[in-house]
């Protein structure tokens, strides 16, 4: 799968661009790459992960994971700017009425120390679309809340939309995902 979006900016701002391609070489392993562009401050982001699930995931009930990951930040003039470590468990539990989706993880910035990471959402599909509401953050960092929906507009090919809201700044996003 590849998924590519650009988004993040405030009004008349160019915001970042980013693809992340995802590899599934055997069932219950995800390996994935992103490669991204903050064309405000000028940042280049490069990065790898390894998404393991610990059940198989299932139409109802309850599956588990964890994630590990590491984002390698290039400032314009070639200079690094460090590297964020991220690890995450992540739980999932699909119902009639939808999907609730939550992580509890820690991140750590080259030269500090360990941050703990939250995330939540909820999601519900009527037939080829799929809207979703969610909230996550950043120990000592102010939370985001966003909403949008996903659009299987042909098989394996999506279409998404967010707004949220950040410490008083909108966040706009618009993505595709191709499925192979």
């Amino acid at each position: 799968m590849v998924t590519s979006k650009c988004g993040g900016g405030q009004r008349g701002q160019p915001g970042t661009v980013y693809m992340a391609p995802a590899f599934t070489p055997m069932a219950g392993l995800e390996l994935g790459a992103v490669l991204a562009r903050d064309r405000n401050e000028r940042h280049t982001l490069q990065g790898v992960q390894a998404k393991w699930l610990w059940s198989p995931a299932q139409e109802q009930g309850c599956n588990a994971g964890s994630s590990a990951g590491v984002v390698h930040r290039r400032q314009s003039a070639g200079q690094s700017a460090g590297s964020v470590v991220a690890l995450n468990l992540i739980g999932t539990c699909a119902a009639t009425w939808g999907v609730v989706n939550a992580n509890l993880g820690s991140q750590r910035e080259r030269g500090q120390s360990w941050r703990a990471t939250w995330g939540a959402s909820v999601e519900r599909s009527w037939g080829a679309i799929t809207p979703h509401l969610e909230a996550f953050g950043t120990q000592g960092s102010a939370p985001t809340f966003q909403t949008g929906a996903r659009w299987e507009w042909a098989p394996g090919k999506q279409l998404d939309a967010t707004v949220g809201r950040q410490q008083g700044r909108t966040l706009l996003s618009l993505g595709f995902a191709l499925g192979f």
